[in-house]
């Protein structure tokens, strides 16, 4: 058959069904690929098409919905539920921790003065704009967005203690330092008098939150001066003890301290000088 000269292909125009799906297509190729990342430290989530999906409104058969102009409907519940996900990954105030003891056991120890908690209504509302914004064409940049904290721990991630820490193992009346995984200090100590009237240390996982030179400390019947004070949890804090001959063993039983970790006077020295204020503290027994 001799074709030449006549036409073999005939343009279709779409019809209103077939722009709109093919509009809906393009918003949703825009929407797919905007780049965000939320930083949580140790972990990233990338936001993939497979995430953001679940922020997008759809009827009973799966079918994205979209209002009066076109545009493409967040979930708000769907992003609530996310961040609530999200916060019970990662948040660990007034949670416990399986921690492997210098000693070889794992001990179970409350988090205490220490631990991550996400601002959850601030991230509800970062993410719902955020949506909102790409679906409204505002959005023109990748960001990796680190999230607001209402407390937030040495170190970002599921682990919010890592490896660098001080651990105080009262059972044993020891004191270990690590940084990023290596020991770099340990010793004996004395801590909290259990016998009588009972002063012992408490048990939770804390942190150095300030350190002070040649302080006094004061109580209902003591006045103690010392060269070095890292307090951790209230009036209970790591500090030298030059009027002690003796550490480690039994001696907390019945001549212990007020609750504090007393520490030979040579070694505060160095571990004050090598301890960043944040630096968790895990105490157990």
């Amino acid at each position: 058959m001799d074709l030449a000269g006549r036409r073999c292909y005939e343009t279709i125009t779409d019809d209103a069904e077939a722009a709109g799906q093919r509009a809906l297509w393009g918003r949703l190729q825009d929407y797919y690929n905007c780049g965000l990342t939320y930083d949580m430290g140790t972990e990233q989530i990338a936001f993939t098409p497979a995430v953001l999906s679940t922020f997008l409104q759809a009827d009973e058969g799966g079918n994205l919905l979209t209002d009066p102009s076109g545009r493409l409907i967040i979930a708000e519940g769907q992003v609530e539920r996310w961040v609530e996900d999200l916060a019970a990954q990662y948040n660990t105030c007034g949670t416990e921790k399986e921690f492997l003891a210098s000693r070889g056991d794992t001990v179970l120890v409350e988090y205490s003065t220490y631990g991550t908690e996400l601002d959850e209504d601030a991230e509800k509302a970062y993410l719902r704009e955020t949506l909102e914004k790409i679906l409204s064409y505002q959005w023109k940049k990748e960001e990796s967005h680190i999230p607001v904290y209402k407390q937030e721990g040495f170190v970002r991630g599921l682990d919010d203690i890592g490896d660098t820490y001080i651990e105080v193992d009262m059972t044993e009346q020891h004191m270990y330092y690590y940084v990023d995984g290596e020991l770099k200090l340990d010793t004996d100590v004395v801590t909290g008098k259990t016998a009588g009237r009972r002063r012992g240390t408490p048990e939770g996982i804390n942190f150095v939150y300030n350190k002070q030179r040649n302080r006094v400390l004061r109580g209902a019947d003591y006045a103690t001066p010392v060269k070095y004070w890292m307090p951790v949890n209230g009036a209970v804090g790591i500090h030298d003890a030059d009027w002690r001959r003796e550490f480690g063993g039994e001696i907390y039983k019945k001549n212990g301290s007020h609750g504090c970790v007393n520490t030979p006077p040579k070694i505060m020295a160095e571990l004050y000088d090598m301890v960043e204020v944040g630096t968790p503290v895990i105490m157990f027994y």
